[in-house]
């Protein structure tokens, strides 16, 4: 991402901030590592009812931003970007589901949703199907199809959220404080076990989910564009976006053999 000069300034900037504790050297360090913040925020965006939501989330990102420069320990062998996109993606995520901005029903038609997807999948160890999982609901399969593209339009589950929540998970059954990440470098290694596992279970997904799940979480594109290039309503976009998170959480949970 950068020359050999704009390496040698960054370096400098680090240094000087390390040895002086420099306002000013700390904020350059935050426009140079801006970035990480858009790149979080812009995967979220869709969870945002205004352009002040949206203000608000690269606020909190940049607030963590800061504090990942003030606790940077580049002894401990741990490249920045790592660590400082984990505080940043954890601020993120923690400042969206305190403002509760999702309806009550629609959240609790996701967790009813979640909790039937897992229990299937668990007990007859494989994918449940429409009609299974609308059985068990006590709803019909046309309901099931409305509430699936309700959860994903309101954007309740969502992939980084995922992350973090599985994460999470494997952190507290291996007691591992994220707050004191430079003391837990297994944590680093877990992140990429973590990553592997969600590329295995996203190459398990349909054709067509995988789309959904690259098109909008990786590349960023709204749901109508995605509509568009599989040449299917938003709304069935948004029955995808929320199968293939379910089916993703599942298999995670599987592979971590948590309940």
């Amino acid at each position: 991402m950068y020359d050999t000069s704009a390496k040698d300034n960054l370096q400098n900037l680090w240094n000087k901030f390390a040895l002086t504790r420099d306002i000013n050297a700390r904020n350059q360090l935050v426009m140079e590592y801006s970035y990480i913040v858009d790149c979080i925020v812009a995967k979220m965006r869709a969870t945002c009812r205004n352009q002040a939501d949206l203000e608000d989330m690269v606020s909190q990102g940049i607030i963590s931003l800061m504090d990942a420069i003030e606790r940077f320990d580049p002894a401990k062998g741990v490249k920045f970007e790592s660590f400082a996109s984990i505080k940043v993606r954890g601020a993120v995520i923690d400042y969206i589901r305190k403002q509760d901005w999702i309806p009550r029903r629609i959240r609790k038609n996701a967790k009813d949703l979640e909790n039937a997807y897992s229990y299937l999948w668990s007990q007859n160890s494989r994918e449940p199907t429409d009609a299974e999982l609308a059985n068990f609901l006590g709803i019909t399969e046309k309901e099931l199809q409305k509430n699936m593209a309700e959860v994903g339009n309101s954007n309740i589950v969502y992939l980084d959220a995922l992350v973090m929540d599985q994460r999470q998970n494997f952190d507290e059954e291996y007691k591992i404080k994220t707050e004191n990440i430079f003391e837990q470098p297994e944590l680093f290694v877990q992140e990429e076990e973590f990553k592997n596992i969600l590329a295995r279970s996203i190459d398990k997904l349909s054709t067509n989910e995988r789309t959904v799940i690259s098109l909008y979480f990786y590349e960023n594109l709204k749901l109508k564009e995605i509509a568009g290039i599989l040449g299917v309503s938003e709304s069935r976009v948004c029955q995808l976006n929320s199968s293939a998170v379910l089916k993703l959480k599942a298999m995670i949970n599987k592979e971590y053999n948590i309940k």
